[in-house]
């Protein structure tokens, strides 16, 4: 292979790899705790497999935390937002495979339909090889 043709083909390479998404949302669950007014909502992730991603609190400054925003539903409260507890964590606090997002929202008024929100992950992704620019995962519930 000529020279000219291995450039070109790792600028192709790594053109496609930096547009493409290293995190999918798989979706949620829901769960009403009616005692307390409460609606908890794990909402699930996964990491395409080969990849990485710096978890929200990493261990170098170095390291692009991945960050979680939600745009708060009119109708609830967000109590509480918790990263899951690190059932796929490596020991360097790296996530792979699938990871979890749980929020706790109370209700504003009585109301027994579910939220609808909209919410976006940002992460930094790495392979064993290389890190990518930061990318933001925005997704929908309902």
């Amino acid at each position: 292979m000529s020279c000219f043709k291995m450039v070109r083909f790792l600028v192709l390479f790594t053109l496609s790899i930096q547009g493409q998404e290293f995190v999918e949302f798989e979706g949620a669950d829901f769960e009403q705790i009616k005692d307390h007014q409460l609606t908890e909502i794990i909402l699930f992730f996964k990491v395409k497999e080969g990849f990485y991603i710096q978890s929200e609190s990493p261990k170098f400054e170095s390291f692009v935390a991945t960050k979680f925003w939600i745009e708060e539903p009119i109708s609830f409260e967000v109590l509480k937002t918790i990263f899951s507890n690190g059932i796929n964590r490596n020991e360097q606090d790296l996530i792979e495979d699938t990871f979890s997002i749980t929020l706790i929202l109370k209700g504003r008024k009585e109301s027994s339909s579910k939220p609808s929100i909209n919410g976006a992950l940002t992460y930094q992704a790495c392979s064993k090889k290389q890190c990518f620019y930061p990318r933001t995962l925005d997704f929908q519930i309902k």
